[in-house]
């Protein structure tokens, strides 16, 4: 039975500080396989993406795509530490992904802090088919490859190198 978690993002270019202009939050349906598909949303709440991608207790991967390929696709993979995940995320290209920087990734499951209902779920759901159906080629490549395979592109690492 899939469940509703909350994801909290917060992502810094390598030797930069953590600012809310690359913080982002929202929700996942996170299904009993660990994978998982949601909407997140930019801070100043200007910009939504949708989210998918697998997370367990120890690691969280992420791929985080724009509608209408406005940005690039980003590839957030990390590690739990005493806090939360703690790892690096890239941007994808076409043929190849680039390191950008580090990420830092929350979750707390919806039952913590409300009563999880259906009429959430089926919202939540609603709004990930809108978001999916706006997802430009590039988007639409890595969600059709993670459907396929459950691993986007295979590339889906941890930050120790470890495949999930």
């Amino acid at each position: 039975m899939e469940r509703i978690v909350d994801l909290f993002g917060h992502s810094a270019l390598y030797g930069d500080m953590y600012s809310s202009d690359t913080s982002w939050f929202g929700r996942v349906l996170l299904g009993e396989d660990n994978k998982f598909l949601g909407i997140v949303e930019d801070f100043d709440q200007t910009s939504y993406y949708l989210v998918f991608g697998e997370m367990n207790d120890k690691d969280i991967n992420l791929i985080k795509c724009s509608k209408q390929d406005k940005d690039m696709p980003y590839l957030f993979f990390a590690s739990k530490d005493e806090v939360g995940f703690y790892g690096d995320y890239y941007v994808k290209s076409l043929d190849d992904e680039f390191p950008l920087g580090e990420c830092k990734i929350s979750t707390l499951p919806a039952e913590v802090t409300r009563e999880e209902t259906d009429f959430e779920k089926r919202g939540l759901r609603r709004g990930i088919e809108i978001l999916k159906n706006d997802l430009g080629e590039r988007g639409k490549e890595l969600l059709d490859d993670f459907n396929k395979n459950r691993k986007p592109n295979n590339i889906v690492k941890t930050k120790s190198n470890k495949t999930v």
